[in-house]
C-alpha cells in the first residue's frame, strides 16, 4: 500500500484532529503516516502558511481550533424547513441570547438565500429577535461563561464553577459531559461529573456565576449518550433509579388533543369505550410532570402514582 502524498496527508490530518480533540504530536502523526518528522513538520508549516486548516500549536501538540473551524452542509428545502423550525424554538425558549446564536442564523440565512429566499428571510428575522435579547450586560456575561464552558468541553478540560442555588453559592470542579436545553424551563442545563462524586450532576446554566478552565484533562466514557441519559426524564430531571409508572385518565373532551402529540418516548395510550383514554408512561421523576398534569384541569385524573397532581 502506497504512503499518502502531502494532499492526502493534509486530509488525514484534518480527520484525525476532528476525531481526537486532545490533539496529536508531530511524532504521533509522523508514525501514523510512516514519514519522517521533518516531513510532517513541513506539512504543518504548509497548512499554516496556506491557511488550509485553523490549527493551534501548544508545544509539540497540534489541535484543531474548534471555534474557527468551518463546515459545509448540503441541505434540501425540507431539511431547511426543519432547521428553520429549530431556530424558532431557540428564540421562543431561550432565557438569554448569545451573539453566536444570531451569527450562526445569519450565516444560515445567507447560505439559504439562493435556494429558498422565504426561509432565508424568516431565519434572518429570527436572528434579529435574538439581537434584542443580547443587549443586556448580563446576557454578555452569560455568553462569555458559555464560551468558556464550551471551550473546556471541546478540549475536555475540567472547569471550576461557582454555582448559586437557593441563595447558597458553592464551588464545584467538574468535567462537562453535555449541554441540554430545557424548553419547559426556558433554560440551558450542563451535565457533568464533579470531583469526589460517582454520579453525574445537572447544573442549571443560568445559576452559574463564574467559570474557570483548569489545566486538567478528563474523559467522557465512550458509552455515554445524552439521548439515553435523558430517556426516562419528562424534561430534565434524572434520578438514576428505575423509572416510575405514571397512569392518567383523560376525559373524552380532551382525548383527541392528547393523542395529537407524543408526550414521552415510553408512552402508551389505551382508548376506552366511553371515549376517554388511559395514558401510561415510565418517568424518571413524576413530580416534574405536575405543571403539565395540572394544565388539563378536571379533565384528567391521576390513577398512579399516588400523590401526583
Amino acid at each position: 500500500m502506497e504512503k499518502p502524498n502531502r494532499t492526502e496527508r493534509i486530509k488525514l490530518i484534518e480527520e484525525l484532529l476532528l476525531e481526537n480533540n486532545k490533539g496529536w504530536t508531530r511524532a504521533e502523526l509522523a508514525r501514523r503516516f510512516e514519514v519522517d518528522r521533518s516531513t510532517l513538520k513541513r506539512d504543518i508549516d504548509y497548512i499554516l502558511q496556506k491557511n488550509y486548516l485553523p490549527l493551534r500549536l501548544e508545544g509539540d501538540k497540534i489541535f484543531l481550533q474548534s471555534d474557527a473551524y468551518l463546515s459545509n452542509i448540503k441541505m434540501d428545502v425540507n431539511e431547511m424547513l426543519a432547521l428553520h423550525l429549530a431556530t424558532r424554538l431557540l428564540v421562543k425558549k431561550s432565557s438569554f441570547a448569545s451573539r453566536h446564536y444570531a451569527s450562526l442564523l445569519r450565516k444560515i440565512s445567507q447560505s439559504f438565500g439562493n435556494h429558498s429566499q422565504l426561509i432565508s428571510r424568516y431565519i434572518s428575522d429570527t436572528a434579529d429577535g435574538l439581537d434584542e435579547l443580547e443587549k443586556t450586560k448580563e446576557s454578555h456575561r452569560r455568553t462569555k461563561r458559555l464560551e468558556d464552558m464550551n471551550e473546556a468541553w471541546t478540549r475536555q478540560k475540567k472547569v471550576r464553577i461557582q454555582y448559586k442555588s437557593k441563595d447558597v453559592s458553592k464551588t464545584y470542579i467538574m468535567g462537562i459531559y453535555c449541554f441540554e436545553p430545557y424548553s419547559e424551563g426556558f433554560a440551558l442545563h450542563v451535565v457533568g461529573l464533579c470531583e469526589g462524586e460517582s454520579r453525574l450532576r445537572d447544573f442549571k446554566f443560568e445559576r452559574i456565576e463564574s467559570v474557570r478552565i483548569l489545566d486538567e484533562d478528563y474523559d467522557i466514557p465512550d458509552d455515554f449518550c445524552p439521548h439515553e441519559y435523558f430517556r426516562d426524564a419528562w424534561g430534565i430531571w434524572v434520578t438514576g433509579e428505575e423509572p416510575v409508572t405514571v397512569k392518567l385518565r383523560f376525559d373524552k373532551a380532551v382525548a383527541a388533543r392528547v393523542k395529537e402529540n407524543r408526550w414521552h418516548v415510553s408512552e402508551e395510550v389505551e382508548e376506552l369505550e366511553d371515549g376517554s383514554l388511559i395514558w401510561t408512561g415510565l418517568i424518571a421523576e413524576p413530580k416534574e410532570m405536575v405543571p403539565w398534569v395540572r394544565s388539563w384541569g378536571d379533565q384528567v385524573v391521576v390513577l398512579e402514582p399516588e400523590g401526583l397532581g
